[in-house]
């Protein structure tokens, strides 16, 4: 249960706040919005595999 919770709240946890970052990344470079925007999802991607990387720990100390 806590597995099936962890995944469903981080999943809609990070869609919902990649927007605000991305709209102010928008405002802050509107004349490069694709490299902003990059910039941002790699930063997301970066803190998603770290994390998950750490909750695994977390969860299965032991490896089993």
């Amino acid at each position: 249960m806590f597995e099936i919770f962890f995944a469903v709240c981080m999943g809609i946890g990070i869609g919902i706040s990649v927007l605000v970052p991305i709209k102010c990344g928008w405002d802050y470079f509107p004349q490069n919005k694709g490299f902003a925007s990059g910039f941002i999802y790699m930063g997301f991607g970066f803190g998603s595999l770290v994390f998950s990387l750490i909750a695994v720990r977390l969860v299965n100390p032991d490896d089993e």
